[in-house]
């Protein structure tokens, strides 16, 4: 063991002892500048008071002290400029207790039918930065209304906004020459399950959900507002292990309220003519993804039957492919109810198929018509290995991260290994054979990318 020299010994003990005399000075002032703060703040008066009251000035000072930002993060497709939503760092009390209902999860402004989110968004202005000079510009935005959902057009002329009104919200769009902001159209939109608008790629139409226009009035209990009848839960025999939800539907009376609020109806507005036209009827959307040249779409829309156990962002969903008309060409995925256990529709635990040559990754072609997907390549299965998809009878494929022959989590047969990885193009009219291979790659293949260019693909893969 070292020893210490005499001469550091008594430098760490001067150190030691001076230690706590600083910290008790600096402490004296702090206590000192706390109670000039605190002068004529009373916590027993504050909590007979019974309502809302301003802290002590030195809380509210550093609560309500502007934050620097001097990120960059929403650039113009050029480059040119920088858009920043600017406005309170806090919220409003009369924005957060505006009236509002949960339902499953879901908080609902029933007023302006959007979610609360929304209505409690601070941000009421937007500023371009330009990032080389340092110049600004601040584009008009309507008085009144919050600022939501800003979207850049493709050529960076325009600014797509949601402007949040007390009542509702709409569809504005803010030229970036001029500065000013005129509504696209005068149709309130639908922001409960999709908060955001997007433009298509061409630039010509701004995508939305909106309130649709025969909807009728919000229901209501029957026999003079009472309760419809007991509350009955079944879990159809089978163990359903949940952790405890904060909100969840109570009966059928809400399960109305949310199919009520959440139904919408799918329009694309001309930038130009400001033109609405539907596409499709409505339905519960809770995800939309135009194709580049606005002709499809594909939207996930939630379904029906809602659950009592599991909150709204649990109920099962499909995602389709829709045509300009809004007719639905294909079913793209469906996603079960998960209330859990090991039945139909149920979350973990549950089977899972032993070969998955689904389409994965499914999204717009970026460089060229229809969409671009991988799929994975199985080799035929040698004699009495098995029979389908669903793992081999008497066989043994292999689970997640095990080797062929062994079983999965809780003896689940596992599935096969993969040959190969394709990466897809399935053209319109989306039909079942309009695809073809633009690159197969090695099993591990999981990613795909293209060059600035569009002409240089690069891909992700390994083994």
């Amino acid at each position: 063991m070292h020893r210490l020299s005499p001469r550091i010994r008594l430098a760490a003990a001067v150190f030691v002892l001076g230690a706590p005399l600083a910290g008790r000075t600096l402490a004296a002032q702090a206590v000192a500048k706390t109670d000039a703060n605190n002068a004529g703040w009373s916590p027993e008066e504050a909590l007979r008071t019974e309502r809302f009251i301003k802290p002590p000035a030195n809380i509210e000072r550093m609560i309500m002290t502007p934050r620097v930002d001097i990120s960059f993060t929403n650039p113009a497709p050029d480059r040119q400029w920088f858009m920043r939503a600017t406005g309170a760092d806090r919220g409003d009390i009369l924005a957060y207790g505006k009236e509002h209902i949960w339902l499953g999860g879901l908080q609902i402004d029933t007023r302006a039918n959007r979610a609360r989110s929304v209505t409690t968004s601070t941000r009421t202005g937007i500023t371009l930065v330009n990032p080389r000079t340092g110049a600004t510009k601040v584009l008009s935005v309507p008085a009144g209304a919050t600022i939501s959902s800003p979207e850049w057009s493709p050529l960076g002329t325009q600014i797509a906004y949601l402007a949040n009104f007390n009542d509702a919200s709409y569809v504005y769009v803010a030229d970036v020459a001029s500065g000013k902001s005129t509504a696209l159209a005068k149709v309130a939109v639908n922001a409960t399950l999709v908060t955001s608008i997007a433009y298509t790629a061409d630039g010509r139409y701004v995508v939305a959900t909106v309130i649709p226009s025969d909807r009728g009035p919000v229901p209501d209990r029957e026999g003079d507002n009472i309760i419809d009848g007991p509350q009955v839960r079944l879990t159809n025999s089978r163990a359903l292990p949940q952790p405890v939800h904060f909100s969840l539907l109570q009966d059928p009376y809400e399960k109305a309220l949310v199919k009520y609020y959440t139904m919408s109806q799918l329009v694309t507005i001309d930038v130009k003519s400001k033109a609405v036209r539907k596409i499709g009827t409505p339905r519960m959307i809770r995800s939309v993804d135009a194709s580049p040249d606005g002709a499809h779409f594909r939207v996930t829309v939630m379904t029906e039957p809602f659950s009592y156990v599991v909150p709204v962002n649990s109920f099962s969903s499909v995602q389709e492919l829709w045509d300009a008309s809004g007719k639905v060409i294909a079913t793209l995925a469906t996603t079960p109810l998960r209330e859990g256990g090991d039945g139909p529709g149920g979350g973990r635990g549950g089977a899972a198929p032993a070969s998955d040559t689904a389409k994965r990754n499914l999204q717009w072609n970026p460089v060229g018509p229809g969409m671009v997907y991988l799929q994975s390549v199985y080799a035929a299965a040698p004699a009495g290995a098995g029979n389908g998809a669903n793992g081999a009878r008497g066989g043994a494929p292999a689970g997640r991260g095990g080797a062929p022959g062994a079983a999965g989590r809780g003896g689940q047969a596992p599935a096969r290994q993969a040959s190969s990885v394709r990466y897809m193009q399935w053209l319109p009219p989306y039909g079942a054979s309009d695809t073809r291979v633009v690159y197969e790659g090695g099993p591990q293949l999981s990613n795909v990318v293209y060059g600035t260019d569009g002409k240089t693909m690069f891909v992700s893969d390994s083994g």
